[in-house]
């Protein structure tokens, strides 16, 4: 987890190296707040690999929309929900402590209802779980297929995938 306070513009090129070392991975930013800066670097830059969102014009059509994931009262439940079951199904693992803590101090707000009602402790912060959302939605927006089962990782089960 990359955890800091700097620059939006050092945070972009960071974000953007980091994508290009992974095979051009996709790079999937928030598009509100310092997440458009984001965004907008990386078209600037022609980062070849920029989540757009698509929308649904009518039955069976689908028109591509603006860069970047949107968060909203429609969205939200459906990243938690869909997290949600892939931890209990076991394909969204995580070893990454700052995030299992995280998550784990989230609290329920019965008022927030319509969108499951989880949100940061007051002073606290959910974004790391935000973004693992995220990564969980586009991860299943974005076909995919086996390469490799590698037999074990300090005596884990590996399995590699790539986009088609």
């Amino acid at each position: 987890t990359i955890h800091c306070k700097i620059p939006l513009e050092a945070f972009s090129t960071l974000c953007l190296e980091l994508g290009k070392r992974y095979n051009s991975a996709v790079l999937a930013v928030e598009d509100e707040g310092h997440g458009k800066v984001v965004l907008n670097i990386a078209r600037a830059q022609g980062y070849p690999n920029i989540y757009r969102r698509r929308q649904n014009l009518a039955v069976g059509k689908w028109a591509t929309a603006p860069y970047g994931w949107h968060t909203d009262r429609a969205t939200r439940p459906l990243m938690i929900a869909d997290l949600d079951m892939y931890i209990r199904d076991g394909t969204a693992i995580t070893y990454d402590e700052r995030l299992i803590n995280e998550t784990l101090g989230l609290v329920y707000n019965p008022s927030r209802g319509s969108d499951w009602g989880l949100e940061a402790p007051e002073g606290g912060h959910d974004d790391l779980f935000m973004a693992w959302c995220i990564f969980c939605q586009i991860r299943s927006a974005i076909p995919t297929r086996r390469i490799q089962t590698a037999a074990t990782d300090a005596g884990r089960r590996v399995v590699h995938y790539a986009p088609y």
